[in-house]
């Protein structure tokens, strides 16, 4: 590639962010993704049923990506996943998932569910993106037969 035509990528690639940056009206935010604020990981040993941390702050209105990795013992095949669950609708969301007989699906459409990640098998990790857009105590919760909603597999994100 010669110079000028790397001068002219390096051109058009800004004019492309530049444009996302103008495409917004006033008012509204730019498309530009937001940079993620706080890196969170979260995991799962042995054949513990439980997450290694039960307590998480972050600030509102920035982004969080959990990476979350099933470290359970490889024979043990116990599948867990992490779904992160605004204030006050722990108890909804498990409602709503029992009457389901615990099928996913129908939680992962509930407004009070910000985000979900895959089911995951020993030695498997997955991360979620949220931004938490009020003030107040989050959930973490295995969405997993009663290791949740039975067991307590859960935790909180302090959002101030």
């Amino acid at each position: 590639m010669t110079r000028i035509q790397r001068c002219s990528f390096l051109v058009a690639m800004m004019l492309l962010v530049f444009s996302f940056h103008l495409s917004a009206k006033p008012g509204q935010k730019s498309k530009v993704p937001d940079a993620v604020a706080f890196k969170i990981k979260l995991k799962t040993e042995g054949h513990n049923i439980s997450f290694d941390k039960t307590e998480i702050s972050v600030k509102k209105d920035q982004l969080v990506a959990m990476t979350y990795e099933n470290l359970a013992a490889k024979d043990s095949e116990i599948l867990h996943n992490v779904a992160i669950v605004a204030p006050h609708a722990k108890d909804e969301v498990f409602r709503v998932l029992q009457l389901a007989e615990y099928d996913l699906s129908s939680v992962k459409k509930l407004k009070s569910v910000l985000a979900i990640s895959k089911s995951l098998a020993p030695g498997e990790s997955d991360t979620i993106k949220f931004k938490p857009t009020e003030k107040g105590v989050y959930h973490y919760i295995c969405l997993m037969p009663g290791h949740g909603d039975m067991l307590g597999m859960t935790g909180t994100i302090k959002v101030e």
